[in-house]
C-alpha cells in the first residue's frame, strides 16, 4: 500500500505541469506565454507601466492592493539591509520606501509580469502536447533554391540531381526535427521542389525559421585590433551614429582597413533577446569555417552554470585551428553567428581538438548544436509561405469525440460493475490508475498526444479490462471449488498470471518495433501503447397530377439521383458559397511516411507471428491462422460497405488483432493447465476452450460496448476508430472460440493427434 501511495505521488509530480497548463492557468497567461519574446517583452513594459501608474495615483495611505503583495518581497530587503523595522501593515507609502526610486520600483514591476509569463511559458515546455489533429500548430511550406546550389557547382543540375538534392533536405530536416523534440511532425514534399513542414504548437516563426532554414553559420575570426582603434577614433568623432540602418543591419563605416569588417557583439536580455552593447572589427576572412566542426554538445559551466557550447572539430579542422591560435596567441578571437559576434576571449595558448564557447541561452545552444550536428543542408531551403492551423479534426469533432469516449469509457465501467458486482469496483479503480499512471509517464516526456496516441491508450484500456476479466474468472473457478475468499484470490491472480503475461509480452513487442520503425503518427501510437502496457445539382421531370406529400422523379443517373436525394435531405445553404480554390492534395502523412509505417506495421506483425511461432509452438500456427483469418473477414465486410480506411481505422484494426492474441494465448494457458492434469489431448482442447469461452466473451463484450458507442457518438476519424473496432472484436471472438475450435478438433479427430504442443513451459510443468 505504501508503494502505491509513492506511486501516486512520483506520478502527480510528473502530471503536475500538464494539470496546471491545461486546467488552472488562466486563458490570458496561457495566450502570453505562446508569443514570441518581444510580444512577452512589450506585455510586460506595458503592464508595468500602467501599474506604476496605478499606485503612485492612489493615496500614498492607502494599504498596498493585493495583486500588488508581490513588492513586499524586494521591500523586505531594502528595509533589512538599512536596518529599519519592517512595517506592521504595508501601505503605498511603506512600500515605496523600499525602493531607491520611480525606476527600481518600475523594474521591479516589470520583472515581476515578466517572470509570470516566462514561468508559465517553461510550464507549457514541460507539459504534455497536443497535437495537430487536436490543437493546430505551424504550417511552413519551403522552396529548394537550386539555382542558388547550381551557382556553387558552377555548372547546371540535372532533374536527377535536383531531386536528390531536395530527397537529402527532407532527410535533414527529419534528423533535425527528431532531435529537436518535436513530436508528430508531417514533412512531406510537394512536387519537384517543394517541402511542406507540419509541426504541432504555437508557431515561434523566429525558432521555428532558425531551426529549418539553419545551416550551422558558424565561424571564428580574429580581431583586427589596429582596425578596432581606428573605429573606435571614428566613433567619437561622429557620436550620433549608431551604425545601423532601418533594418537593424550593421553598416560599415568608410574608415576600416581593407580586408577587416564591422560587427555587433551581442549579449541576451532577461527575455532571452539579442541586444546590442558595442561593435569590434574581425578580419573578414574567417580564420576557422564552421564546416570543420564534427560535433557539438552543450553543457553547464561548473562555475556560473550557463550553458557551454563545446564545439569538436575534424581531424583538419584541429590542424587549421591549432596554427590559427598558435599564430595569434595574446590576441581576440571571437565566435560569429551569422553575422552576430556571441562571444569573445583572448587566446592563451594553442587550441587543436575541440572549442567551448559562451554567449548563448540555453534554448539557442541547444538549437545551435542541434544545427550543427545534423549537417548543412545540401540545398538552400527559403520560406514561401509561414501560417498558424487549426486543428486538422476541427473543434466539433474533437468536443464530440472527447463525450464519445467518456460515455464509452463510462459504458465499460457501467458493465463491470453490474456483472461482477464488487470485483468491477477493483476493475474500475485499477482501469482508472492505469490511464493515470500511464499520461503522468508521457507527461514528464513531453510526449505530444494525437488521435492515434489517443487510440494507443484505449487499446491498453482495453487489455487492461481483459486482464481483469480473466482475474475474475478465475477468481469464480477456485471459489466454486469449496476455497476460502483469500485463497481463491490467490490462486485466480497465480493461475491467471502467466496469460496476462504472455499476451501484453506480444503486445508490448509489437509496440516496441512500431515505434522504432515508425514515423509520426505511428510512433505516438506505438509509444503511448507501450508505455499503457507498462502502466497498464439538374432537374427535368413531368408532374402528371397534383400529390401532396411526396413526388417520383425521373431523369437522372444512379450517381445524379443519390446526389439530388442527399443534398434535399440535408437542407439548403443558408448562404451562397463559391469556389475560391480547387486542388488536389497529397496523403496528409506523406508518402514516406506512410512507407515507412506499412513496413513497420508489417514488422511488428511478423515479430508477434515469430513469438507465438517459438513460444507456443505447433499451437502458435493455429494462432498465426486464427490473425490472419481475423484481419482477412474484417477487411471483408469493411470492403463491402466501401468503408473509408484511415490510420485511426488501421489502429483499430490493430487493437483487435491484440485482442485475438489475447484470447489464443488465454485458450492456450487453459489447455496447458488441462493437459498437465494427465488429460488427453481432445478433453484437453475441450476444457480449455470451455473454460476460457466467458473470459474471451466478457472481455469482448466490453470492448464492443464501448465501440458501440464511440461510432454512434463520434464523428470523423473517431467513428472509423470505432467502426473498425467494432467489426475486428466480432471476428476475433469468432475466430479464436470458433475455427480456432474446428482446427484442434480437427487435429484430434481426423488426424488423431493424441499429444498437444502447447509452449515451452510444458516442459516446466
Amino acid at each position: 500500500m505504501l508503494l502505491v501511495l509513492i506511486l501516486l505521488g512520483i506520478a502527480f509530480a510528473f502530471l503536475y505541469p500538464s494539470l496546471q497548463w491545461y486546467f488552472l492557468l488562466s486563458p490570458e497567461v496561457k495566450q502570453l506565454a505562446t508569443g514570441s519574446r518581444p510580444q512577452i517583452k512589450a506585455y510586460a513594459e506595458r503592464r508595468a507601466r500602467g501599474a506604476l501608474a496605478e499606485l503612485t495615483a492612489a493615496p500614498v495611505g492607502d494599504p498596498l492592493p493585493a495583486d500588488y503583495r508581490f513588492l513586499t518581497k524586494q521591500a523586505r530587503l531594502r528595509y533589512e539591509a538599512d536596518g529599519l523595522p519592517l512595517p506592521r501593515e504595508w501601505t503605498l507609502q511603506e512600500t515605496f520606501r523600499g525602493f531607491a526610486g520611480r525606476q527600481e520600483l518600475a523594474a521591479a514591476l516589470e520583472n515581476h509580469f515578466r517572470d509570470e509569463v516566462l514561468s508559465a511559458k517553461e510550464t507549457r515546455d514541460s507539459s504534455m502536447q497536443l497535437g495537430l489533429d487536436l490543437r493546430g500548430g505551424m504550417r511552413v511550406l519551403l522552396r529548394a533554391k537550386t539555382e542558388e546550389l547550381e551557382q556553387t557547382a558552377g555548372k547546371p543540375l540535372s532533374a536527377a540531381e535536383q531531386d536528390d538534392a531536395v530527397k537529402r533536405a527532407l532527410e535533414v530536416l527529419n534528423n533535425r526535427i527528431d532531435q529537436f523534440g518535436v513530436s508528430e511532425p508531417q514533412i512531406r514534399r510537394q512536387g519537384s521542389d517543394l517541402i511542406l513542414v507540419e509541426l504541432p504548437g504555437e508557431a515561434d516563426r523566429e525558432r521555428m525559421g532558425r531551426f529549418i532554414q539553419g545551416r550551422g553559420v558558424l565561424n571564428f575570426h580574429i580581431v583586427d585590433d589596429e582596425g578596432l582603434a581606428i573605429f573606435r577614433q571614428y566613433q567619437q568623432e561622429n557620436p550620433g551614429n549608431n551604425f545601423e540602418d532601418g533594418e537593424g543591419n550593421i553598416v560599415q563605416p568608410p574608415v576600416l582597413p581593407a580586408g577587416t569588417i564591422l560587427r555587433g557583439v551581442y549579449i541576451k536580455d532577461s527575455y532571452g533577446m539579442d541586444q546590442l552593447r558595442g561593435y569590434t572589427v574581425l578580419k573578414a576572412l574567417p580564420g576557422l569555417s564552421g564546416n570543420y566542426i564534427r560535433d557539438a554538445r552543450v553543457s553547464p559551466d561548473q562555475i556560473t552554470g550557463k550553458p557551454n557550447v563545446i564545439f569538436v572539430l575534424t581531424g583538419e579542422g584541429g590542424e587549421i585551428f591549432y596554427k590559427l591560435t598558435s599564430d595569434n596567441v595574446e590576441k581576440t578571437l571571437a565566435v560569429v553567428l551569422g553575422e552576430k559576434v556571441k562571444a569573445q576571449a583572448r587566446i592563451a595558448e594553442p587550441i587543436r581538438e575541440s572549442v567551448r564557447v559562451t554567449g548563448f541561452d540555453a534554448e539557442e545552444a541547444g538549437d545551435l548544436a542541434l544545427v550543427l550536428r545534423t549537417g548543412a543542408l545540401p540545398v538552400p531551403l527559403e520560406v514561401v509561405n509561414f501560417q498558424a492551423v487549426g486543428a486538422t479534426l476541427g473543434e466539433d469533432a474533437i468536443r464530440v469525440g472527447l463525450q464519445a469516449a467518456a460515455v464509452g469509457f463510462a459504458a465499460v465501467m457501467l458493465f463491470m460493475l453490474l456483472y461482477y458486482l464488487g470485483a468491477g469496483i477493483n476493475a474500475v479503480l485499477c482501469l482508472v490508475l492505469n490511464t493515470y499512471f500511464t499520461f503522468a509517464v508521457l507527461s514528464v516526456f513531453n510526449f505530444t498526444l494525437t488521435l492515434p496516441a489517443i487510440t494507443g491508450m484505449v487499446l491498453t484500456i482495453g487489455m487492461a479490462v481483459d486482464a481483469n476479466v480473466l482475474i475474475f474468472e478465475r477468481m469464480k473457478e477456485e471459489y466454486r471449488l469449496g476455497k476460502s475468499a483469500k485463497a481463491a484470490v490467490q490462486a485466480g491472480f497465480a493461475k491467471a498470471f502467466w496469460a496476462i503475461a504472455d499476451s501484453n509480452i506480444t503486445t508490448f513487442i509489437a509496440a516496441i518495433v512500431l515505434s522504432q520503425f515508425g514515423k509520426g503518427p505511428i510512433q505516438g501510437f506505438a509509444v503511448t501503447l507501450a508505455v499503457g502496457l507498462g502502466e497498464k445539382v439538374k432537374a427535368q421531370a413531368r408532374i402528371a397530377e397534383p400529390i401532396r406529400e411526396s413526388v417520383r422523379v425521373t431523369g437522372f443517373d444512379a450517381e445524379e439521383a443519390g446526389d439530388l436525394a442527399l443534398v434535399l435531405r440535408t437542407g439548403a445553404l443558408p448562404v451562397p458559397l463559391e469556389v475560391v480554390n480547387f486542388q488536389a492534395v497529397g496523403a496528409t502523412l506523406g508518402e514516406d511516411a506512410i512507407r515507412v509505417g506499412l513496413q513497420a506495421a508489417a514488422v511488428g506483425f511478423a515479430a508477434v507471428m515469430l513469438f507465438m511461432l517459438l513460444y507456443y509452438l505447433g499451437a502458435g500456427i493455429n494462432a498465426v491462422l486464427c490473425l490472419v483469418l481475423n484481419t482477412y473477414f474484417t477487411f471483408a465486410v469493411l470492403s463491402v460497405f466501401n468503408f473509408t480506411l484511415t490510420l485511426p481505422a488501421i489502429t483499430g484494426m490493430v487493437l483487435t488483432i491484440g485482442m485475438a492474441v489475447d484470447a489464443n494465448v488465454l485458450i492456450f494457458e487453459r489447455m496447458k493447465e488441462e493437459y498437465r492434469l494427465g488429460k488427453s489431448a481432445k478433453a484437453a482442447v475441450q476444457a480449455g476452450f470451455a473454460k476460457a469461452f466467458w473470459a474471451i466473451a466478457d472481455s469482448n463484450i466490453t470492448t464492443f460496448i464501448a465501440a458501440i458507442v464511440l461510432s454512434q457518438f463520434g464523428k470523423g476519424p473517431i467513428q472509423g476508430f470505432a467502426v473498425t473496432l467494432a467489426v475486428g472484436v466480432v471476428f476475433s471472438m469468432f475466430t479464436a472460440l470458433f475455427v480456432s475450435r474446428l482446427i484442434y478438433d480437427f487435429n484430434t479427430d481426423v488426424l488423431g493427434i493424441k499429444r498437444l504442443s502447447l509452449g515451452w513451459r510444458r516442459l516446466a510443468a
